[in-house]
């Protein structure tokens, strides 16, 4: 149900407290990317969050209690559909650059093998063979 609620709306609310950047990344912001819908993120703008949806301009950055701002937006959208689907677009191609499942993959694969550099070489080797066998 999940892979169907999060494209259900036009633009979708993601948050974040203040003093979480670095500690946290909420997964839907993901999840939203990939399903190419426009985020409205509102919280710490040190996140990297608030940095992926300004820097790629697909979807909107507020502080914490903003809340007149995002509503003028929200209006905003109501009238101009047009504006949401570019920035939804926006939203699904920065997943394909960034995000999709091979490059994150490959991300983990890669750290994880810097976290093992100064490990036994027997205990790495048997990480790698048994990575590779599945």
């Amino acid at each position: 149900m999940t892979r169907y609620s999060i494209a259900a709306g036009d633009a979708a609310l993601v948050t974040l407290s203040q003093g979480l950047a670095g500690l946290s990344v909420p997964s839907k912001t993901y999840a939203l990317l990939a399903a190419g819908r426009p985020i409205l993120f509102v919280g710490d703008t040190d996140s990297e969050s608030a940095a992926i949806v300004a820097d790629n301009e697909c979807g909107a950055v507020f502080k914490s209690g903003e809340s007149e701002r995002v509503a003028s937006l929200i209006a905003e959208w109501s009238r101009d559909k047009q504006q949401v689907r570019l920035r939804g677009q926006k939203a699904r191609s920065v997943f394909e650059r960034r995000f999709d499942r091979s490059l994150a993959v490959s991300a983990y694969l890669e750290t994880f093998t810097r976290c093992m550099a100064g490990r036994p070489r027997r205990l790495l080797r048997s990480v790698v063979v048994t990575q590779h066998q599945e």
